[in-house]
């Protein structure tokens, strides 16, 4: 399920949100209307291979600092990317 929410609305109903996500909900947070961030649950990833290998990495913590950091770029990337290609469907 896709949801929206208002910057504000996340303020106010953070720990409810992310209940949200870490069921499996995807959630965009909005500004003035428009889509700036998404909320997506790392177990529930929309790639499951990656989900599982994000899972068996995150078990084997403590990891080296350097394949932290890869991990971290590769969640931003591709949150990124998604976002952006949510944009690209949304004006179809």
């Amino acid at each position: 399920m896709e949801t929206n929410v208002s910057v504000r609305d996340l303020r106010n109903r953070t720990a409810q949100v992310l209940d949200e996500v870490e069921a499996g909900d995807t959630v965009y947070i909005t500004r003035n209307g428009e889509r700036v961030a998404v909320l997506t649950s790392l177990t529930q990833a929309r790639h499951p291979a990656n989900a599982r290998l994000l899972a068996i990495l995150d078990a084997q913590r403590p990891y080296d600092s350097g394949l932290a950091a890869d991990l971290d770029q590769w969640k931003r990337d591709d949150l990124e990317a998604e976002a952006r290609k949510a944009e690209l469907f949304e004006d179809e």
